[in-house]
């Protein structure tokens, strides 16, 4: 994805995720988890989080396109998640938001 994309996806993090999250390799959790790696971590495995026993039964691995799924509705996508976001509706913005996750994936 170009640069904007990035970037865009970047101001989504702050506006959307930041308040929950960090992205930090090595950072902590926050409400929710630390992202960063979350790309190819399978779901609710991230130690030290407590995470939703929904969550932790799911059995995906997050991929760029379940997590883009996940970010339309987290509730419809894993009913019994702890978490109250209520998604982002367009796939422009998710995808920007994805690839701004995966530079911080290995």
């Amino acid at each position: 994805m170009e640069e904007g994309g990035i970037k865009a996806g970047a101001s989504l993090f702050k506006k959307y995720c930041s308040q929950c999250h960090t992205i930090a390799k090595n950072g902590g959790n926050k409400i929710g988890p630390n992202l960063y790696n979350i790309i190819g971590r399978e779901s609710g495995t991230l130690k030290g989080y407590a995470y939703s026993v929904a969550l932790q039964k799911s059995g995906f691995v997050w991929t760029e396109d379940i997590l883009s799924e996940y970010l339309l509705s987290p509730r419809k996508f894993i009913p019994g998640t702890k978490m109250v976001f209520a998604g982002i509706k367009q796939k422009t913005d998710r995808d920007n938001l994805v690839s701004f996750l995966k530079l911080y994936s290995a």
